[in-house]
């Protein structure tokens, strides 16, 4: 069950975002072995990537029998971003037909103001 969710992600920040998976009965749907990506882009079309993980990069890390997956992006990849609006989704996976989109959405940067 795909969850409609816009973010907002602060320049300079450390970002953080659990989502919870769910069947279409809205039980907990279970990952375990599952792997997880996310990507940030300007359009759906736009071929450059504004951010973006993977539980290979540790970005996404998946809580298989909770059916939590939590997307980290750390304040030193936020804090050189310059992007103001995009869309973005998650999905997790087994293989290449096996595929579940978890989350999708419009994503915004708010600028940072204090800087070291």
């Amino acid at each position: 069950m795909t969850t409609r969710y816009d973010i907002v992600v602060q320049q300079g920040a450390t970002f953080i975002l659990p989502i919870q998976a769910l069947n279409q009965d809205r039980t907990v749907k279970v990952l375990s072995g599952y792997l997880a990506r996310f990507q940030v882009r300007s359009t759906t079309g736009s071929a450059v990537v504004l951010m973006s993980g993977t539980t290979e990069d540790g970005r996404i890390s998946v809580n298989g029998p909770g059916g939590i997956v939590t997307i980290t992006v750390g304040a030193d990849v936020t804090a050189p971003m310059t992007w103001t609006n995009g869309v973005w989704d998650i999905e997790a996976y087994t293989s290449v037909s096996n595929v579940i989109r978890l989350a999708e959405g419009f994503a915004s940067l708010s600028p940072e103001v204090t800087r070291p």
